[in-house]
Order: structure tokens, then C-alpha cells, then sequence
């Protein structure tokens, strides 16, 4: 897997493409870039396209991967930032794995949210 991270000042949003297939690693490592460039930026607003993304992940691992999200959201320096997800969800059960990711980031209070469209992702973010 490989991203790019672009802070982007005009629309004080950053911006996080990424394309591959998705492992663990990987997802500490770019997670852990976002929240230090959230820190660098002071931008809160975080716009993760993950459309060209694989990822298998088990309901186990997406439960884990969500704990370890609320760790480093609290360590980092700016603790008050949205991030917005947009991925293909064109198969069912993937996207009840992440509607799973989703419901288990926000009852550990974490403001992330999936989506399958960049207009609605965007939408979101710009709301209070």
C-alpha cells in the first residue's frame, strides 16, 4: 500500500489518498503520519480516499485496529479532528465491516466516519 498526504491550507482540510492493499503496518504507519501532520498543520479536518484500496480484515482486527485509533487519538496533540473515509463499498459484506468500523469508532467517541461518495464525505467534514 502506498498514500499521499497533502495539506491542503485554502480548504483547511488534509487530504489522504492511498491505493493498494491494505496490512497493519501500513495502517499504524499512515495514521500515525496523519496525526503528526495534524499536530504540524493545526488543520482538524482529515479526508482519507481509500477507493483504490483492498482491504481483508477480520471483525477481530477491525475491533483492535479501532482501540488502537482511540490511542493515538488521544495522544496526539490536537485531539478534536475529523477524519472522513471514502472507500468502494460495492460488496455487502464488506460494507458491513465497515459499517462495523464505523459504529465501533463512534461509541469510543472517535469522529470518523465511512462513506462511499467524496461529495458526502466533504459535506460532512464542513458540518459543525
Amino acid at each position: 500500500m502506498n498514500y499521499v498526504i497533502q495539506p491542503d491550507s485554502k480548504d483547511r482540510i488534509i487530504k489522504v489518498r492511498a491505493k493498494g492493499k491494505w496490512d497493519l503496518e501500513f495502517g499504524r504507519a499512515m495514521s500515525r503520519e496523519i496525526a503528526g501532520t495534524v499536530d504540524a498543520t493545526h488543520l482538524r479536518l482529515v479526508l482519507v480516499d481509500m477507493r483504490q484500496v483492498v482491504i481483508r480484515a477480520s471483525i477481530l482486527q477491525i475491533y483492535e485496529r479501532v482501540k488502537e485509533l482511540w490511542d493515538e487519538h488521544q495522544s496526539a496533540k490536537q485531539t478534536v479532528w475529523k477524519v472522513a473515509a471514502v472507500l468502494t463499498l460495492d460488496d455487502q459484506e464488506f460494507r458491513k465491516e465497515m459499517q462495523f468500523f464505523e459504529n465501533t469508532a463512534q461509541n469510543r467517541g472517535l469522529p470518523y466516519r465511512i462513506f462511499s461518495e467524496m461529495d458526502e464525505a466533504f459535506g460532512w467534514l464542513a458540518s459543525p
